[in-house]
C-alpha cells in the first residue's frame, strides 16, 4: 500500500514537473526561460519550508500521543497539494497561480518526510536500508518516467486547445 502510494504520488508529480513550464508558456505566452526564473525561487523556498513544517507538525502530533502522525500529515499534505494542482491550470491570473503553485510545492516537499518516516516505522531495523532504497527507487523511477508520458497521453486523447496539457496535468494528478 505504501509503495503504491509512492508510485501514485510520483506519477502525478512527475507529470506536473515535466509539463508545467509548457502549460504556463502556452497559457500565458511567457518564454520558458522566464518561467524557470519565476518557478525556481518559489521551489527553493517552498520545498525546504514545507519539509521542515511537515516534520514539526508530525513531531507535535506524536508528542500528543498520535503514533500515526506521519500518515495523518501525509494525507492532509497530499490532499492540499492535489487540490492546488487541480485548480492551477484553470487560474488565469499569474499572481494567484503563483500562490497555488507555492502551496502545491510546499505540500509536495512534505511527502519526502512523510514517506521516510512511515518507512522507518514499518521496516525492521536490519532491513531499513534496503526498504528505503527500494521504497524510493521504483516509485521515483516509475513516476518520473510514466507521469509525463501519461499526462501527454491524457492531454492528446481528451483535450484540445492551448491549455490541453494543463488539463491533462490536472486530470493525471487528481487520478
Amino acid at each position: 500500500l505504501l509503495w503504491g502510494a509512492g508510485v501514485s504520488f510520483n506519477w502525478g508529480q512527475g507529470g506536473v514537473s515535466g509539463w508545467l513550464p509548457t502549460s504556463i508558456s502556452r497559457g500565458w505566452n511567457i518564454p520558458i526561460p522566464q518561467i524557470g526564473h519565476a518557478l525556481g525561487p518559489i521551489q527553493m523556498i517552498a520545498v525546504p519550508v514545507g519539509m521542515f513544517g511537515c516534520s514539526v507538525f508530525m513531531d507535535r502530533l506524536s508528542r500528543r500521543g498520535r503514533p500515526d502522525s506521519a500518515v495523518q500529515v501525509g494525507i492532509i499534505a497530499i490532499t492540499i497539494a492535489a487540490a492546488s494542482m487541480a485548480v492551477l491550470p484553470f487560474i488565469r491570473d499569474l499572481r494567484i497561480s503563483a500562490v497555488f503553485y507555492a502551496s502545491m510545492i510546499f505540500f509536495f516537499g512534505s511527502y519526502t518526510v512523510v514517506m521516510s518516516m512511515v518507512m522507518t516505522q514499518v521496516a525492521p531495523a536490519r532491513l531499513l536500508g534496503k526498504v528505503v532504497s527500494f521504497g524510493w527507487l521504483l516509485p521515483m523511477l516509475l513516476g518520473t518516467t510514466w507521469g509525463p508520458t501519461f499526462t501527454a497521453f491524457i492531454a492528446e486523447t481528451f483535450f484540445t486547445g492551448p491549455m490541453a496539457i494543463g488539463d491533462g496535468m490536472a486530470l493525471n494528478y487528481v487520478c
